[in-house]
């Protein structure tokens, strides 16, 4: 994680060439993700819970209202 001071919501605006070093770095060195169409195809017609609907209750639980 890289922290831009004074960058408020628009990074690449207050500190575009910190922001353009950043990304670069960051697109140089992570392999692109993979999927397979009919796996995402199947899971967006089985229509998969996104996170449990039960939190675990404790210290740190959040609850979301759907």
């Amino acid at each position: 994680m890289h922290v831009l001071p004074d960058a408020g919501h628009f990074p690449h605006r207050d500190h575009p060439g910190q922001f353009a070093q950043i990304l670069h770095d960051f697109v140089a060195a992570t392999d692109p993700a993979t999927y397979h169409r009919s796996t995402w195809r199947a899971m967006l017609r089985q229509g998969q819970p996104v996170m449990d609907p039960e939190p675990p209750p404790g210290p740190g639980a959040v609850t979301v209202a759907g």
